[in-house]
């Protein structure tokens, strides 16, 4: 009997053990987006001692988390409705704030994500947070993302800000 519950007990934390692994290894694809997320965010972040080479690095490397043809369309604060078409000019758009604002602090303090039953795109609303170095008021807007698994990566392919009632 006690040999019987032993091997119970043990499959049951082998089990659990195997469990473990496979969601560390193959995580959800929302878990996945969401740390993507905050891992964009903190690379679009920058504080007024960053060095030449790195604002340089940075946008390259923001690049990465969009598709080729992403499509943008966002209200920016002090210049209305900007479009972004393509990769380049994001990463334009990027080395242009890099250089003419002093620092800037983007946050998404809340990230809603919504996998297509086919699991190769997803929709997420997230609400973005930026401090702009110099200026006392938080900016804050809705956007929505949306976003597709190209070759095992997520990448945005549109943006756009969702306008809300006021």
């Amino acid at each position: 009997m006690k040999r019987w519950l032993f091997s119970g007990i043990l499959l049951l934390a082998v089990l659990s053990v195997g469990f473990l692994v496979f969601r560390t290894l193959f995580p959800a694809p929302q878990k996945v987006i969401r740390k993507q997320l905050v891992e964009m965010a903190r690379i679009a972040s920058f504080d007024v001692n960053e060095a030449p080479l790195a604002k340089l690095m940075n946008s390259q490397k923001l690049a990465s988390y969009f598709a080729d043809g992403v499509e943008a369309s966002l209200d920016t604060p002090g210049r209305g409705q900007q479009v972004f078409s393509g990769r380049e000019e994001l990463i334009q758009a990027a080395t242009a704030a890099r250089t003419q604002l002093s620092s800037l602090k983007i946050q998404f303090p809340d990230i809603a994500v919504t996998v297509a039953p086919d699991k190769r795109s997803a929709e997420v609303h997230v609400t973005v947070k930026a401090n702009i170095g110099g200026q006392r008021e938080v900016y804050i807007e809705e956007m929505r993302f949306s976003l597709e698994k190209i070759r095992g990566d997520w990448l945005i392919h549109r943006i756009e800000s969702v306008n809300t009632l006021q």
